[in-house]
């Protein structure tokens, strides 16, 4: 039988890097792993995704961004690190061509990946990275392109609803679970048959706390795959957490990935 695929994010177990959160992924039972092409890693990330799928791993990756799209005293750390891309930067320069591997970007990325010929494999996210907190790219221009040209799409759940607003940040987003949950129907009613990857995400909005524990926030997800059950939905799932709430990392991503289990198949 079809079952969807859980996969562990290596940014959620920062600043691990590629080579031990891939290892982390196979000791905890996890189906993949999605690595982040931070700079740091990128050099080595053919050699990572071999190790990975020698280990029996599904592999997916993800794009990472400049200071200046999310100008965050996180990014700033992460700028001073190393780990960031410079302004200007593009897909061509992050992602390694031909290796079909299935790559997040951001929304606004589309007209490039359009544009791209060197064999990509891409799942636009329903987020748009600016600065000033706004979207480059509009929801509804996003729903427009994903339609017409049949985009694969990543599903962040958190993201989705705070681009649907209009607005980053969670603090804008409603406290009300079941206003949360209509607004999740109305995401899904748009961009649902094109979604093959979701990261899973909880806030609390009013505290302007994002990414915490799934179940430890105000987001609806047991409603919200109670309804993916009903639809029939498979694919890959992504529980993006902050590193905080899984260290230390052995037990806190093995926690996270029955506690994911549980979700999806109803047992929660």
């Amino acid at each position: 039988m079809e079952r969807s695929l859980i996969f562990l994010s290596s940014f959620s177990v920062f600043p691990l890097q590629a080579a031990s959160a891939i290892a982390l992924a196979k000791a905890c039972r996890y189906d993949g792993v999605e690595l982040f092409l931070h700079r740091r890693d990128r050099p080595q990330i053919l050699n990572h995704l071999r190790d990975a799928q020698a280990m029996g791993l599904r592999c997916t990756m993800h794009q990472f961004w400049s200071y200046a799209e999310s100008p965050t005293l996180l990014n700033a750390c992460l700028q001073a690190l190393g780990y960031t891309e410079p302004e200007g930067y593009s897909l061509n320069g992050q992602v390694p061509p031909k290796t079909r591997v299935p790559t997040v970007i951001y929304a606004e990325r589309i007209p490039e990946s359009l544009q791209s010929r060197l064999g990509y494999d891409f799942r636009v996210q329903t987020c748009s990275l600016d600065a000033n907190g706004a979207s480059k790219l509009p929801y509804e221009r996003f729903v427009q392109l994903v339609r017409k040209y049949n985009l694969p799409v990543c599903f962040d759940i958190q993201h989705a609803l705070e681009y649907l607003s209009g607005k980053l940040g969670v603090e804008h987003l409603p406290d009300s679970p079941d206003e949360l949950m209509s607004r999740l129907k109305r995401l899904w009613s748009d961009l649902g048959p094109y979604v093959k990857e979701i990261h899973l995400t909880d806030c609390h909005p009013r505290a302007g706390k994002r990414n915490v524990f799934p179940g430890d926030g105000l987001l609806p997800l047991f409603n919200f795959f109670g309804m993916l059950r009903e639809l029939r939905w498979h694919g890959d799932i992504v529980p993006e957490v902050s590193p905080v709430h899984l260290f230390p990392y052995r037990f806190g991503a093995a926690r996270l990935r029955a506690h994911v289990q549980k979700l999806v198949e109803g047992r929660w």
